[in-house]
């Protein structure tokens, strides 16, 4: 697998073409260095480099870590994250031989006078202070940064991981602010990743423990199609799932050595199930950052920070956690997300649902964050299928979190809509409550509370899609998404008072209901593109998906 990964990572250093990183270097010589997509795209190309590919660029790599080692001693430029990553690659390019010894030793001489508390930017200075996860990337970049010096592990790497491991919930998830799902993953990458440094102080049982906690319901909330949950900041970048994939290799190492090898297995086949949909997607044409097609340079479906320049690179800065630390030696077996055949939700913080039965994968968020999602049934996935083909996450409303090609006039998903003294209500705004009342293997039941109103709403799966049955007093029915365009793509989709159908890459997305009225609530956006919603008055709806010679 670690030829898959350095291909995934070569892929994403190829969507800089030489003018591109021209250009970086002349905007770093002139305003400095200021975050840490520069230092990433060094780190990659060392890794590559190091393994006999892209070796045309070793007077750029040198120019851009130049700077880099030079500009950690001078600014605070996220260094946090670019540390531990330029270590690791002159490690490695140290390890094989493939660059010069005295660059090496001047790179490291300058690496070695690194001070942290004036280095790093966010660091945690007391137990109390929640700063969020760039403070355990302080941590993992100064320990790496220690050994490869050959210098004492100091204070600051226990003081931040005490800070880190108190901002826990009961399943080991962390809760950065407002519980995003993206850093959840991210301090899950980094408690594993400096346990397979090596590190062995005082923390190490502490983080053993938080992975232990939340390494099953982690395995069950990966989609049928490989990805992330979503829900919060940073979602539906490309860089998302490599996370996954470096997480599961790290944690088949750790089930490994304690003799676990039915679990490594477990792990490996999810860690590989995640990068070949990463594959899927940039190798697929022309590609950029985040998962729709619109210009790279757009920011549609991005926050401010997530530019192109610092996420492309991500992905596969991401990526080499799992180019390290794979273990060949153990076999894949079956991912826990290809069985299906549960329910699980995560704690009240992070208000998640997640239902995986017959090829399908359904997520509900019960209290979203409304900068960047909305409530109700948010995603449906059929595996083999395009994520976006029914709904991959919700249309947000108005929020400056995201830029999209318009405002919403409300958040929209999947959702259950009733009417109440003449106006319709919808079961993805934030006045919607939800109850979870059961749930099995292949089904959950919820109870949907509007204003008052009521609705009770039952999801069943089975080979023949997704049943949807509802109850509830007067006019009731369900909000239906509809895919209309990718960013570059229009896609074919119908809609009458009997049903709907999408068409998108070769597959089909088909809803049937009983004949009502049906009515059009106009095109919402997402991170993926634009959606039109359809408002169906009906009691049972049934959704399915596949590829559009099979249904």
């Amino acid at each position: 697998m670690r030829e898959l990964y350095l291909d995934i990572m070569e892929r994403a250093l190829s969507a800089y073409d030489d003018e591109r990183i021209a250009d970086f270097i002349d905007r770093v010589k002139r305003d400095g260095l200021t975050e840490h997509g520069f230092p990433r795209i060094a780190a990659n190309i060392g890794i590559l480099m190091a393994n006999g590919r892209c070796e045309r660029y070793f007077p750029v790599f040198c120019e851009i870590m130049d700077l880099c080692t030079e500009y950690f001693l001078k600014v605070k430029a996220a260094n946090e994250f670019s540390v531990r990553e330029v270590v690791c690659s002159l490690a490695l390019l140290e390890k094989r031989g493939r660059c010069p010894k005295e660059l090496i030793e001047k790179w490291r001489e300058r690496i070695a006078k690194i001070n942290p508390w004036d280095c790093y930017l966010m660091i945690a200075r007391d137990l109390e202070t929640h700063i969020g996860n760039w403070a355990l990337f302080g941590a993992v970049s100064e320990y790496v940064r220690l050994r490869w010096c050959g210098l004492e592990i100091n204070d600051f790497v226990e003081s931040q991981l005490a800070n880190q491991i108190r901002f826990v919930d009961e399943n080991g998830m962390y809760m950065d602010p407002n519980c995003p799902m993206v850093y959840d993953l991210v301090p899950r990458m980094l408690f594993n990743s400096i346990l397979c440094f090596g590190y062995d102080g005082v923390h190490k049982r502490a983080i053993e423990e938080i992975l232990d906690k939340g390494l099953d319901l982690e395995l069950k909330m990966q989609s049928v199609n490989g990805e992330i949950a979503y829900g919060g900041r940073s979602s539906q970048f490309y860089h998302n799932e490599p996370l996954l994939t470096s997480i599961f290799e790290m944690e088949a190492c750790r089930l490994a050595e304690r003799g676990d090898f039915e679990r490594a297995s477990v792990c490996r086949a999810a860690a590989i199930k995640s990068a070949e949909y990463t594959r899927s997607c940039i190798f697929d044409g022309e590609f950029t950052h985040i998962k729709n097609y619109y210009d790279k340079d757009s920011f549609i479906g991005s926050e401010p920070y997530g530019y192109f320049d610092k996420y492309m690179i991500t992905l596969a800065s991401n990526l080499s956690f799992a180019y390290f630390f794979a273990r060949e030696d153990i076999k894949p077996s079956v991912a826990v997300c290809d069985k299906g055949g549960y329910c699980v939700s995560t704690s009240d913080f992070f208000h998640k649902t997640f239902l995986n039965s017959s090829g399908y994968f359904l997520e509900f968020d019960t209290e979203a964050d409304f900068h960047y999602d909305a409530n109700g049934l948010g995603r449906v996935h059929k595996n083999g299928c395009p994520s976006q083909l029914c709904l991959s996450l919700p249309c947000p409303p108005k929020t400056e979190s995201i830029r999209l090609e318009w405002d919403n006039p409300r958040g929209m998903s999947l959702a259950v809509w009733c009417e109440n003294d003449g106006e319709i209500l919808y079961g993805s705004e934030k006045y919607a409550k939800y109850t979870l009342l059961s749930s099995g293997d292949n089904f959950v039941e919820y109870l949907c509370d509007m204003k008052g109103v009521t609705v009770k709403a039952r999801y069943f799966l089975s080979e023949d899609g997704v049943d949807i049955t509802l109850e509830g007093e007067g006019r009731v029915g369900l909000v239906i998404p509809l895919f209309e365009f990718d960013g570059k793509n229009k896609v074919a989709h119908s809609f009458s008072t009997t049903g709907a159908t999408v068409e998108y890459k070769g597959c089909v997305c088909r809803y049937t209901y009983d004949e009502s009225v049906v009515g059009d609530e106009g095109v919402f956006c997402n991170r993926n593109g634009r959606y039109r919603f359809v408002r169906a008055e009906c009691r049972k709806i049934r959704l399915e998906m596949g590829r559009k010679d099979e249904i």
